[in-house]
């Protein structure tokens, strides 16, 4: 299989299995954050929400940039283009490490995330991994050896999602999604007091959800409110919208509620990705050759 492309520190590079892996946030131990995005030929989905929030946790960690906005997006293109892929994950890391600012662009293929898997909907085990909040909770931080860890030990027991819960009991994310589920027709997710992300597709969820008139509650739940619950899903920007249909053992499914919101976020995918292509089209549509290797924008 031929090696991916990725762009690394201002310099696009062949990256083997070993460079991959040590990039990965949770192996990658240094202060810094990171960004995974959903990329197609259209653009990347809500482009402007992830920039945003990757300048505030920079600003939390006192970090700059490496190089311009507008440098970021062209070498995400071109790594893009440069794999040639149709539907990809796009990971934008910036840290620190030994007193010089490091940045990777690492893009790869999406898979795993089927047609069929929304219709049988996620698998997820309750962690004995414990949340712990701390100053950097409300910021997509390197610091997430913790997330990775209850990840790897779901996935090995046959699951595709972790649920973490605090030292108090309550629920507070997956290693890598947010919760919500529905009661009664009202929909509900935990707070970010609580430790958990505010994570981009659980804002446009929410906003969603207010829009189509479906009431939204943000509070505080425990395991068994969600093991009660009439339907359940959960939100990531690779997967969007996803049905939580077993919690543990226990059968949830998923509900009309869902579904809707789960149509609303993908329209809004529809519709945000547009002309803006990452393959063919440049900032203001005019097409653009494949680059080379050597053709370094940083």
């Amino acid at each position: 299989m031929r090696r991916p492309i990725i762009w690394l520190d201002g310099e696009l590079v062949r990256a083997g299995d070993s460079l991959l892996h040590s990039l990965t946030p949770g192996v990658l131990k240094a202060q810094g954050v990171f960004e995974t995005m959903r990329a197609e030929e259209g653009g990347i989905f809500l482009w402007e929400r992830h920039w945003e929030r990757m300048a505030r946790g920079l600003k939390v960690l006192h970090l700059g940039w490496p190089v311009s906005r507008e440098k970021i997006y062209q070498n995400i293109r071109r790594v893009f283009r440069l794999n040639d892929f149709q539907d990809a994950r796009v990971r934008l890391t910036v840290w620190r490490e030994s007193g010089r600012l490091r940045s990777s662009i690492v893009c790869q293929p999406l898979l795993g995330v089927l047609p069929q898997a929304y219709r049988r909907g996620f698998k997820a085990a309750i962690s004995d991994v414990r949340h712990k909040k701390t100053a950097y909770s409300h910021i997509k931080s390197l610091d997430y050896h913790r997330l990775r860890e209850a990840y790897l030990d779901a996935k090995s027991k046959g699951f595709d999602e972790a649920i973490l819960l605090n030292s108090r009991g309550r629920v507070v994310e997956g290693s890598r999604t947010n919760v919500f589920f529905v009661k009664n027709r009202v929909l509900y997710t935990p707070p970010v007091r609580c430790g958990c992300l505010n994570g981009i597709t659980r804002q446009t969820v929410i906003q969603d959800a207010r829009r189509l008139g479906i009431p939204c509650l943000i509070q505080e739940a425990f395991v068994r409110d969600v093991l009660g619950a009439d339907e359940s899903f959960l939100t990531n920007s690779l997967i969007g919208v996803m049905p939580l249909a077993y919690l543990n053992t226990r059968l949830i499914g998923r509900g009309a509620v869902t579904l809707r919101l789960l149509r609303a976020y993908r329209q809004r995918v529809r519709e945000s990705m547009g002309p803006r292509g990452l393959k063919s089209a440049g900032r203001r549509g005019k097409q653009i050759k494949k680059p080379s290797l050597l053709d370094n924008p940083a």
